[in-house]
């Protein structure tokens, strides 16, 4: 049940239908939900016709690149999918954001949760630890941009 209480708790139940069909389905079935369950969330911030993309530092082979996912970890326990992207916007970038909408979820290695987001305070100072470099991109030019897996599956969502 613990891993359904992150997803009733989360203030986007729309986006979320699918998953919980999906886990609906598994549990029916006595099939392990660990899976399913939301373990990452990420953040695409964007400025009016501006997408902020970020370069992993000592990225994994798949993550390798520019992506719109400027800050993203994993929801830790007794937080909400969207506690979790503030927390890492502001570990990561060093900024206060809003969750403006959930844009939806992907697989991609885990179960990710991607929301996009605005920026509230603060000038971006990306960890180095975290984070190599980042460029705002024009919107028309984002899915030139990058050509990583996950960067792709991200703009899919953003543009449906």
């Amino acid at each position: 049940m613990a891993n359904i209480k992150i997803i009733a708790e989360s203030k986007c139940l729309r986006g979320s239908f699918a998953l919980m069909k999906r886990v609906l389905e598994l549990s029916a079935h006595g099939e392990s939900i660990k899976n399913y369950s939301p373990k990452i969330v990420v953040m695409v911030l964007r400025d009016n016709e501006k997408i902020l993309f970020g370069k992993r530092a000592e990225a994994e082979a798949h993550l390798k690149g520019w992506t719109p996912a400027s800050a993203g970890g994993h929801i830790e326990k007794g937080e909400t999918a969207e506690e979790a992207v503030v927390r890492e916007a502001r570990e990561e970038l060093g900024v206060d954001v809003e969750v403006a909408r959930f844009l939806g979820q992907i697989e991609h290695r885990e179960h990710v949760l991607v929301f996009e987001c605005k920026l509230l305070r603060g000038e971006i100072k990306p960890d180095p630890r975290e984070i190599e470099e980042i460029r705002w991109v024009p919107i028309e030019q984002a899915n030139r941009f990058s050509d990583n897996t996950l960067s792709k599956k991200i703009l899919n969502i953003l543009f449906e």
